[in-house]
């Protein structure tokens, strides 16, 4: 009756392997080749690990535990900090600071945009959604879409608007001036007769004006044959 192998030996390997593939730098430079019609050696498999195999699945680690740092830090800190109304502008520069020195997922980003769009304004709130804006992520048009609406809600409001709202609509319109639909700059330039800043209104104007819209087509001139 053949010998069956422990479960204990074989959850030990499983472990020495796993933690040599997760710590950096600790692959192996060479890699042992199991033959055709050859038994590997059972006394060296602690020791076996496929090198370009093993330094893929480190990458995709790293790639995931990314991720979830990205993710946890804006649902943990981020997020609730902006819902709370309590974050001051010198806490969201020192805060912002770390959004534009780390490279954040799309995936994530986008969530956030479209969670802080959807919040009441403050100047916090505008200060991260720029900072975002300003990362030129290739987003979504829903995503966008919240993004321009955020700034149409303010038609209705009379208040004069502090200066940091008006950089987070340049901030949009200089990086998606060419995803935004016609009747949205349409309705951007109505939102600048209500809200004008001397400067600023100026140079969003002329990045609306002087740029294509995503649902105008360009018709292209036929050459002569």
């Amino acid at each position: 009756m053949p010998k069956q192998r422990s479960s204990r030996s074989s959850a030990a390997r499983h472990v020495a392997l796993t933690e040599q593939i997760l710590q950096d730098g600790s692959v192996r430079p060479t890699t042992r080749v199991k033959r055709r019609g050859q038994e590997p050696d059972e006394s060296q498999d602690d020791g076996y690990v496929d090198e370009k195999l093993s330094r893929r699945i480190l990458e995709q680690a790293r790639i995931q535990q990314e991720e979830l740092e990205a993710g946890a830090w804006f649902k943990g800190i981020l997020i609730p900090l902006c819902e709370s109304g309590t974050c001051t502008l010198r806490e969201a520069v020192i805060i912002g600071s770390i959004l534009t020195k780390c490279s954040i997922p799309v995936l994530h980003s986008s969530a956030a945009m479209l969670k802080i769009a959807e919040m009441t304004y403050n100047g916090a709130n505008s200060i991260f959604l720029r900072l975002l804006i300003d990362k030129k992520y290739a987003l979504p048009f829903r995503v966008l879409d919240a993004l321009v609406f955020h700034f149409l809600v303010f038609r209705t409001d009379r208040r004069e608007l502090p200066v940091l709202w008006h950089q987070s609509l340049l901030a949009l319109c200089q990086r998606y001036k060419e995803d935004l639909s016609s009747e949205q700059k349409e309705a951007l330039l109505e939102l600048l007769r209500i809200h004008n800043h001397p400067q600023i209104s100026n140079e969003i104007r002329r990045e609306l004006v002087n740029s294509k819209s995503r649902d105008v087509e360009c018709v292209t001139p036929m050459g002569m044959d």
